[in-house]
């Protein structure tokens, strides 16, 4: 466990914050769920990730800075958690879930989760700073603009995903669209 965070800190340090660098995107995704893994089980959260088209046959190399990404999917990774461990709390009788989609042809991660979700109308709101709906003490509403913020620098788009044919007027599946990034 020790040497799974370590590697995914790595591009932490000083020299890698700053440097935009080719990554491949599949395999530093399945180190960070890695680098939560622990924290998954303690909270009986399923994970899935998902590669289109197979995980096999595909790479996807973007350039970006690797430490700045880490926090784009820590903020979902930290929301997801927090709002699937509440429904589990207050009873919801469900297996909690996180799924990670990566879709190579579109140059598409969706990040989703089971949990609560959040209101088609609150889509944009929920990245404005200082914006949250957890209880005071448990969010200081950053979190979605930050990562929103760091996407822009990168030339990504992170958005709330909905889908036009769902009944659902809730979502919970994020995209972080890389299409613009080369």
């Amino acid at each position: 466990t020790l040497n799974k965070r370590l590697r995914v800190l790595d591009p932490l340090d000083a020299t890698a914050r700053q440097t935009k660098q080719k990554t491949d995107l599949i395999s530093w995704t399945q180190k960070n769920l890695d680098y939560h893994e622990g924290q998954f089980k303690r909270h009986g959260i399923i994970t899935n990730l998902k590669i289109i088209p197979s995980k096999d046959s595909s790479k996807f190399t973007v350039k970006l800075v690797q430490g700045m990404m880490v926090q784009i999917f820590e903020n979902l990774i930290s929301n997801s958690v927090y709002w699937l461990k509440l429904d589990k709390i207050i009873g919801r009788k469900f297996k909690p879930s996180i799924n990670v989609v990566i879709n190579v042809h579109t140059k598409q991660i969706l990040f989703s989760d089971n949990g609560p979700g959040i209101e088609w109308e609150r889509r944009e709101e929920v990245f404005e700073p200082f914006r949250t709906t957890k209880p005071p003490g448990d969010g200081k509403g950053l979190g979605l603009y930050i990562a929103r913020e760091i996407a822009k620098y990168h030339g990504i788009s992170l958005y709330l995903h909905y889908k036009k044919d769902e009944e659902s007027s809730v979502s919970s599946t994020f995209v972080i669209d890389l299409m613009e990034n080369r």
